[in-house]
Parts: structure tokens; C-alpha cells; sequence
């Protein structure tokens, strides 16, 4: 399905000191090839910093990127409090104007390692306290397919990584082939609709390949106003629920429709199969309606036949991303850091 024109979709860049040795990390050429925010890893456990990690967030800043943040992969030892203290600690002897920048938002990386199955509570927990000593927004970066709904009843935004195929091409043709805004990744988990999407971590972003690629579906004050401390802009009452809503509407007509029996409710949030069956229905209706309007009036019957045609593909289209969502095993996690 198309996307929905008033509601532009925002991308982002995560990127770590592997991204380094990958191209010149041109964050000037990354703003001007449409990057609206940028996170780079600063800590992991107490025990690892990344050393490039001040003069990224000082270019993209001097390149004018908006919205910024840093990120902490978390681990199960030692304490989340430690862990806290070590992330901003570092943070503030790197870019100690971190904390006047009014879009400014901490990155939670919670994966689940070969070597250390991190509990979800540990990000929820550092999410927590990493908010309560801040005032800032955190985003726990949790994939669906690693986590699934361990986090339910979170109070933190959501960031879901599903790569799919994992496409090597510039980060706007991977977004649009992957489904863009009704794609795979957008998916409630955890009683959460996620907030962002990593999409890839083959894509071209400016100069520089190999990138985790990022969207957010919604506008750039949206986007601010979800984790801004500034209160500059005009939605910066909005609240998740309220976003939540706000793009459900504008980006999901597939789950709003009215009822079909064995499918879901008007406005009701569903699993994909179900979703399906209710836009089934609603085809079946618009082809019938063609047919009939081709039947009465011959003279439109060969144009109407080519739209008819049209909502064809759009069945099998639709079908095609229902059943990737349904048997793809989405996968998580930019960095691989050996254990600290």
C-alpha cells in the first residue's frame, strides 16, 4: 500500500566505531541525504567505551542533524545503577552540551548474546533509572524477534530491529522494499506499537555504506515532540498513546475497517491474519462494485477492468507482506562487540 503523503516518514542513522573503518562518516552528507536523527554507542556493561563516539555526535551536530542521542548496550552485570553512572559519565566527558540540547534522547541496547541472554528487566530497569536521573526520554532498542513480549506493560517507547533479507542499497529504496510504512517491522509487540524501526544494517546513507538504517513513521515535530525536554513546539503535549493513535489512523487503514465477521473490529489491533481477512472483505466488495458498474455501462468496462486488475495485485501484494510477517524470523542487534 501506498504511503500516506502527509505523514513524511523520518529516517535515522545508529551507528557505533565499527561504521569508522567503513567510509569517511560524513555526517554533513548523511543531513543532506534526508538523516533527521543520529545515535551513536558510547558504553556497554562498565567495561567498554567507544572512543569515537564524541566526534560523531559532534559532527552530525555541526552538520545540523536535529534530533541526536547516544546509546548503551546493556548487559546483566554489574548493577544497573553501575551501568548508568559508567553511560553518563562518559557521555558528559565527551559532549557535555548533551544536556542542553533540547531533542536530545538515550538510546537502551537490549539484546540477547551468545554469551549474555540479557533479561528484558535489565533494560527496562536502566530505561528507568536512566530517565529518572536525566529527565530525558529512553528508548529501549529491543527487537520483536529476540524479545517478543517479554516487555510487556513497558512505560518506554519501543525500537524494533527486523532486517528481513537484509537489502544492500540506499537507505530509502531498502525502506520502500521492506514495505515502508505498513512494513514487516511495524508490528505490535509487547502491548507496544514500536516507535522506530532498524530496517537494515546494509544500507547507504551520504557517503558512507554498511549503516543501520532507522524510520520513524510520522513528522519531524512529531518526532520531536515524543522525546523533547524543550516544549518549543506546538504537540509537545502529545503523549505515546496519543501518537500511537495518530498514526494507527493515518498508516494502518488495513486494521480499520468495519467489521467482517471472523475478522477484526473497527479500530480493534490485530495480528496480521486477521487484518488480511478484513481487507479481503473489503476488495470483495470494491471488485464486485466494479463488476456491476462494468455490467451497466459497457462504454467504462475496459477501464474499469484495468483498476480491477489494479486491486488484484493489490491482494496479492498485501498477501505477500501478511505471510513474510507471518514466517520471518526478524533478527536484532548492529554491534558485536566481544564480551568486556
Amino acid at each position: 500500500m501506498a504511503d500516506d503523503p502527509s505523514i513524511p516518514t523520518q529516517f535515522g542513522w545508529d551507528a557505533s566505531d565499527y561504521d569508522w573503518s567503513r567510509g569517511p562518516m560524513d555526517l554533513g552528507a548523511a543531513a543532506r541525504d534526508g538523516i533527521v536523527f543520529f545515535t551513536h554507542k558510547a558504553t556497554e556493561g562498565t567495561g567498554t567505551k567507544h572512543q569515537r563516539y564524541g566526534e560523531a555526535l559532534r559532527r552530525a551536530r555541526d552538520a545540523g542533524i536535529p534530533v541526536l542521542g547516544a546509546y548503551h548496550v546493556v548487559r546483566s552485570s554489574p548493577s544497573v545503577s553501575a551501568q548508568v553512572d559508567y553511560f553518563l559519565s562518559y557521555l558528559d566527558g565527551q559532549t557535555p552540551w548533551w544536556r542542553n540540547w533540547p531533542d536530545w534522547f538515550l538510546q537502551v541496547d537490549l539484546e540477547k548474546w551468545s554469551y549474555d541472554k540479557v533479561p528484558a528487566s535489565a533494560g527496562e530497569a536502566f530505561a528507568d533509572l536512566v530517565e529518572q536521573r536525566t529527565g530525558r526520554k529512553a528508548v529501549i532498542y529491543a527487537s520483536r524477534g529476540q524479545y517478543g513480549n517479554e516487555l510487556n506493560g513497558t512505560s518506554h517507547l519501543l525500537w524494533n530491529a527486523n532486517y528481513g533479507a537484509n537489502i544492500e542499497d540506499h537507505y530509502a529504496a531498502v525502506y520502500a522494499a521492506r514495505g515502508g510504512d505498513s512494513g514487516a517491522g511495524w508490528v505490535t509487540y509487547s502491548g507496544r506499537m514500536p516507535v522506530f524501526w532498524q530496517y537494515g544494517s546494509r544500507t547507504r546513507i551520504g557517503t558512507q555504506t554498511i549503516c543501520d538504517a532507522n524510520a520513524f513513521r510520522g513528522t519531524l515535530a512529531q518526532l520531536r515532540a515524543l522525546i523533547s525536554t524543550s516544549g518549543d513546539n506546538d504537540m509537545a503535549d502529545i503523549n505515546q498513546a496519543d501518537w500511537e493513535a495518530l498514526i494507527w489512523r493515518q498508516h494502518t487503514e488495513i486494521y480499520d475497517l468495519p467489521f467482517v465477521p471472523g475478522g477484526p473490529k473497527k479500530g480493534e489491533r490485530n495480528e496480521p491474519h486477521f487484518a488480511r481477512k478484513a481487507m479481503d472483505a473489503k476488495l470483495d466488495g470494491l471488485m464486485a462494485a466494479i463488476q456491476a458498474i462494468g455490467t451497466s455501462n459497457p462504454d467504462v468496462a475496459a477501464i474499469l477492468a484495468g483498476v480491477d486488475e489494479r486491486l488484484a495485485g493489490l491482494r496479492t501484494q498485501i498477501h505477500a507482506d501478511v505471510d513474510e510477517e507471518l514466517d520471518e524470523q526478524s533478527r536484532g542487534g548492529a554491534d558485536n562487540d566481544t564480551p568486556a
